[in-house]
């Protein structure tokens, strides 16, 4: 089996930093676990399995002879733990209603700015503000510290800035979020075997862009990728480009 994977980490993928906690089991994370039949629901599927089976033997070796599975059993293993990771990680990737990733960006910074507007207000917060606010119908439960009043409110509103921020260093990258889900799969596609993605063109032959590249044409509509309309060739190479600098 080939080791555990990562999580996406690329200067110019979709998701850049820290992953979140996903609640998974280091059970299941382990490559070695015991396991009834695959892991990915993909290779479940009887059909899948079936092209799989077809897959093997145009990319069972390059061009030149360098064997990468030897055996049909070994490749659906390895397939299989690199679609079971895209299941996992996949969720992080996928457009929702917060937008893409530039919607994403824009919104933490408007957070900081707007943390960071109120913070410095509440620093200017004194005891007879404080009571006029409690008279008012908004206590602030508090004690005096060496810096001034201090409170729950104030330190959670400390705490909220720092978030964002922490927030737009892990949305770091220049990648929008446009294809994100094509990028997360040949990221694990390419962990299935140490000297992939061996290239992407090839000088002699412009239709010859190598097994990884077929591989990839050849998963890609089984997954079901959301953002799968628009994807070209070149699309496909840009992220196995991006995936050989990792």
């Amino acid at each position: 089996m080939a080791s555990s994977k990562k999580p996406p980490f690329n200067p110019n993928a979709p998701l850049y930093g820290t992953m979140p906690e996903l609640g998974i089991s280091e059970r299941l994370l382990r490559s070695g676990a015991p396991s009834r039949g695959f892991s990915s629901r993909f290779l479940n599927d009887s059909t899948f399995v079936s092209f799989a089976k077809g897959i093997y033997p145009k990319i069972q070796a390059n061009g030149k002879g360098k064997v990468f599975f030897e055996t049909e059993e070994q490749f659906l293993l390895h397939l299989d733990e690199a679609l079971h990771h895209f299941e996992m990680l996949r969720p992080l990737v996928r457009p929702d209603d917060s937008g893409d990733l530039n919607d994403q960006r824009n919104y933490f910074r408007r957070l900081k700015t707007t943390a960071n507007a109120l913070n410095q207000v509440l620093a200017a917060m004194k005891d007879t503000h404080s009571r006029r606010l409690a008279h008012a119908g908004f206590v602030l439960p508090q004690h005096l510290t060496g810096e001034g009043l201090d409170n729950k409110f104030i330190q959670q509103s400390r705490q909220l800035e720092q978030a964002a921020a922490k927030a737009i260093i892990d949305l770091k990258g220049k990648n929008s979020g446009r294809h994100a889900e094509l990028y997360l799969l040949i990221e694990q596609l390419a962990d299935m075997h140490k000297d992939w993605p061996t290239r992407t063109n090839n000088d002699h032959n412009r239709d010859n862009k190598g097994v990884f590249f077929e591989l990839v044409q050849a998963i890609r509509p089984l997954v079901g990728l959301t953002d799968d309309l628009g994807i070209t060739d070149n699309t496909i190479l840009d992220g196995i480009k991006l995936a050989k600098k990792t």
